[in-house]
């Protein structure tokens, strides 16, 4: 449902900025999700992995509710943001499952199913998100929630066991163990650097007061998370220590280059073939599937040999490999490139995201110590 919801608009953007006649603001539709995807694992120690759960659960299907009841593209941004934070805490929770539950050697296979699911779930997005634009309305691209959120809800409610880190303790005194001065920070952070690189140089200029002002407020807000999270908070939301390993640090640089090129991929390519080719949203979505297919067959198996052989940096290898030539090949797409060249090349990002995407969690857990995990 999380990857879903990251990429299931993309094809209603179009059909969204019309019918809020918003020729701007509506790219935050996408950006508002991402948002909200912080880390959830200290407060889950705290009150319970599945006490969470089932809170993330619950204000996922809210937001989904009033994001598709939204009536302008202010409030939808706002509810995608509450979305976003539920999403996003679903999704880390999974990981964080699997650590506790799932030995080390064997964890690559779990991990290539999870990742395997969730890379087929954000890339068949866009052709859902363009089914229901197409032939019901933009809005059941959040109704389709509903029912999916019910199951996972009997599932967790029903099968999930495991109790909270400190037992014992009161609700008050579980609330003071939160990190809320370093996930505001976090946060501000976040929002000024997005809107620094949405703003400059499209809605302001890069030397206006407007920029510069969100520079100096990224620059104050992430200064004092650093210092927060180092030397105040006692369950910091970030455990700052952790970057003491190169592993975690080369990791951390790996996800964030995959990622922008995963997210160009997911949600830049349907608006080049709504917008600027012509093609239908539902035909604009289709033309992703293959990444799902090649993603989830190489996350499968990726996780099978790495739990059988080990040997993940062949892997990694390999994988940055493919990302060097797709991203190439990606740069020479445009309005009349030909449909067999653009599906090669999402056949060769999806390889890609196949071959990396849990690589990363699972050199990451390996390499910190479990009270960070």
């Amino acid at each position: 449902m999380s990857s879903l919801d990251s990429s299931i608009v993309s094809t209603a953007l179009p059909r969204i900025s019309s019918d809020f006649k918003s020729d701007n603001e509506y790219t935050w539709v996408l950006t508002a999700y991402f948002l909200g995807d912080m880390a959830f694992e200290p407060i889950a120690d705290i009150f319970g992995r599945k006490q969470v759960l089932m809170f993330v659960l619950t204000l996922f299907i809210i937001s989904s509710a009033l994001c598709g009841a939204a009536q302008s593209i202010q409030s939808l941004i706002v509810f995608r943001g509450f979305q976003g934070i539920g999403g996003g805490g679903f999704f880390s929770m999974v990981i964080v499952i699997i650590a506790d539950i799932v030995p080390l050697r064997k964890r690559g296979i779990y991990m290539g199913i999870t990742s395997a699911v969730s890379t087929c779930a954000s890339v068949l997005g866009p052709l859902v998100g363009g089914l229901l634009t197409d032939y019901l309305t933009w809005r059941w691209a959040f109704f389709i929630n509903f029912p999916l959120c019910f199951i996972a809800g009997i599932i967790i409610y029903f099968q999930l066991n495991m109790p909270p880190k400190y037992i014992g303790s009161s609700f008050t005194q579980k609330l003071k163990k939160i990190d809320f001065l370093g996930t505001f920070l976090l946060v501000g952070s976040i929002v000024s650097i997005l809107l620094t690189l949405t703003w400059g140089g499209v809605d302001y200029e890069w030397g206006s007061k407007e920029i510069l002002t969100l520079i100096v407020t990224f620059s104050v807000c992430f200064s004092s998370f650093i210092y927060v999270e180092y030397k105040v908070a006692k369950d910091p939301i970030i455990p700052l220590q952790m970057f003491k390993t190169r592993n975690v640090i080369v990791t951390c640089f790996i996800n964030f280059f995959f990622g922008m090129s995963a997210m160009t991929v997911t949600n830049t390519l349907p608006l080049l073939f709504h917008d600027g080719r012509g093609i239908s949203a539902t035909f604009s979505g289709l033309m992703l599937a293959p990444q799902s297919i090649t993603s989830s067959l190489g996350n499968i198996l990726t996780g099978y040999l790495i739990g059988k052989y080990g040997y993940i940096q062949r892997y990694m290898m390999a994988g940055t490999c493919v990302v060097i030539v797709g991203n190439f090949l990606l740069s020479k797409i445009g309005m009349v490139t030909p449909i067999p060249f653009i599906i090669f090349v999402v056949i060769l990002l999806g390889l890609k995201l196949g071959l990396n995407t849990h690589s990363c969690v699972l050199i990451t857990q390996q390499s910190v110590q479990k009270k960070c995990m």
